[in-house]
């Protein structure tokens, strides 16, 4: 239950720290990177930010959607750290 508090936590600041970042760019030129980022989303990068591949099925669109989702951002160490002291506290 923590862990998914934390990514619930974290799924906020993530969206809020990379709409700050393209809030810099001139008015049609910021990137494309998803807005609204999932705990799913976070999870897939939380896997690769521990140096892992995640390997993720795609059945259907939603799936796929969740999947594209996950480019054009990372997680900070910090948010990193977060999630691994949840699991920790999970003992994973």
């Amino acid at each position: 239950r923590h862990i998914v508090q934390v990514q619930d936590s974290l799924k906020e600041k993530v969206n809020s720290r990379i709409g700050d970042k393209l809030s810099k760019f001139d008015s049609g030129k910021a990137p494309k990177i998803n807005r609204e980022i999932t705990t799913t989303q976070i999870a897939i990068n939380y896997v690769k930010a521990k140096g892992a591949v995640p390997l993720v099925p795609v059945n259907n669109v939603k799936m796929a959607n969740e999947v594209l989702g996950c480019l054009g951002w990372e997680l900070t160490e910090e948010e990193v750290l977060e999630l691994d002291k949840a699991c920790k506290t999970c003992g994973v």
